[in-house]
């Protein structure tokens, strides 16, 4: 069970490690995003906190981060039901070998 639960937040900050790579339009609107939030920092109720301070003192999963942000990777992060049913079927693979 522990496992189910920390495999979806491994996932989310290996992707929020290494960031998008948008192109074109969605590049632009990533930099200004980025240097919205280096600025105000969330003052005001202007953006919000940069992302490694929201990483390091929020109580907020990876994956929620990770999946605000699905527009700039090109790809949904998946679901916790999804991480968790491929677990179980790699867990049930495992066993019948």
């Amino acid at each position: 069970e522990y496992s189910k639960k920390q495999v979806p937040q491994g996932k989310a900050l290996y992707d929020l490690s290494f960031g998008p790579k948008p192109t074109g339009l969605k590049r632009l609107q990533w930099t200004f995003l980025n240097a919205r939030d280096t600025l105000f920092r969330g003052k005001y109720g202007i953006g919000k906190s940069p992302l490694q301070t929201r990483l390091t003192t929020s109580l907020e999963s990876f994956a929620s981060i990770r999946r605000e942000r699905d527009a700039f990777y090109g790809e949904e992060f998946p679901s916790d039901g999804h991480f968790e049913s491929q677990l179980d079927e790699l867990h049930n693979k495992a066993m019948k070998e």
